[in-house]
């Protein structure tokens, strides 16, 4: 997105990947990365939205939606505000997948890898 000369805001609620993204996207000077919960952010700001919610613990996987963070109740309220993107694991509950939501699966070499579910303007 920010290669694409949009003005990006990230946030993560790590302090240490947080800071690893400031560093990667230090080259953008239309980023900026804050170290905070999305879910305490006023996101009317925003003109759209792209959410890759938590998926690990403690480098555990998380297969409850409801358990990601930010829960997967928080993301698609969100998506009910703005055009949103919502990136996932290729195994996502299928009967979860709202149908408002066009749900794109990407496959590398025959491996599914991603779910993306497309809300609003960004859907097709």
């Amino acid at each position: 997105m920010a290669s694409l000369e949009l003005t990006v805001s990230a946030f993560e609620k790590d302090e240490v990947t947080a800071a690893i993204a400031t560093y990667n996207l230090a080259s953008f000077s239309n980023v900026t990365v804050e170290h905070a919960d999305v879910t305490a952010v006023d996101l009317a700001s925003f003109e759209g939205l792209f959410l890759d919610p938590a998926r690990r613990d403690n480098r555990n996987r998380i297969f409850r939606p409801e358990d990601f963070s930010p829960s997967f109740d928080f993301v698609l309220a969100a998506a009910k505000l703005k055009p949103t993107i919502v990136k996932l694991g290729p195994g996502h509950p299928h009967n979860q997948i709202p149908a408002d939501a066009e749900a794109v699966w990407v496959s590398v070499d025959g491996d599914l890898v991603e779910l993306g579910l497309y809300f609003g303007k960004v859907k097709r």
